[in-house]
């Protein structure tokens, strides 16, 4: 498949070879990760309405590993939710499932009234697209591209004309407090604003569901504050 754009991270081997970690796709899918090595606890797991077992099992050269086990819940339209629990126990592989980035070894994903496991890739990917907005840990801000292309990227993927959209980006931007910071690149930016430009891409398709992966692991506790309200509103 032809990768648009995106971004690869490397990482280095005991024996210095290099080795790829994940690759950001922007293509069909902007959230979609490749994960290619060793990332087991980068994965994901979830739970369906009616009731049923998931789990999500890994395998590696020592033996298989469950990353989930009969995971059940259900998540109301309004609801928020948080999911809380020690580095490396499932949260990750938790989200990735709620939102089709990948599929549970058993059981059912319910999401907005589609079960996944009768949906062909492409209409996950759709899915996706247009019902979930992702606020990923590390921001996965594209370094090329200014504070607003950031956040009007999902449009620009899924093909909608912005200058619809632009009164929506200009509300946002006042939101998240960014107006006058609208043109400038990530590494212009601080943590804090580009965790607010991540969320504000999250926000600008006007999604069903809001996934966000630790969005306050990287901030001090008064930018934390302001981005968990800023979540609430949304």
């Amino acid at each position: 498949e032809e990768i648009c754009a995106g971004v690869e991270i490397y990482f280095t081997g005991r024996t210095g070879q290099q080795y790829l970690k994940t690759a950001f796709i922007l293509c069909d899918d902007y959230t979609e990760l490749a994960s290619k090595l060793f990332l087991r606890d980068a994965d994901p797991n979830w739970t369906d309405k009616k009731g049923e077992h998931r789990w999500k099992n890994y395998h590696d050269i020592l033996g298989d590993v469950d990353a989930l086990v009969k995971v059940d819940f259900v998540v109301e339209k309004g609801e928020f939710v948080s999911i809380m629990g020690p580095s490396g126990s499932g949260k990750s592989t938790l989200l990735h499932l709620i939102g089709g980035l990948d599929q549970p070894s058993g059981g059912e994903v319910t999401l907005d009234g589609h079960r996944l496991s009768l949906l062909k890739d492409k209409q996950i990917t759709l899915i996706r697209r247009r019902n979930i907005g992702f606020v990923f840990q590390f921001f996965n801000l594209l370094p090329t591209l200014s504070a607003q292309e950031n956040i009007t990227l999902p449009l620009l993927i899924d093909g909608r004309n912005l200058n619809h959209y632009k009164e929506r980006l200009d509300k946002i931007l006042e939101l998240i407090g960014l107006t006058d910071r609208r043109e400038h690149k990530p590494e212009q930016l601080s943590g804090g604003e580009q965790q607010r430009v991540a969320l504000a891409r999250a926000l600008i398709t006007e999604p069903a569901i809001i996934l966000a992966d630790e969005p306050t692991g990287n901030l001090d506790s008064k930018t934390g504050q302001n981005i968990m309200q800023l979540l609430r509103l949304s």
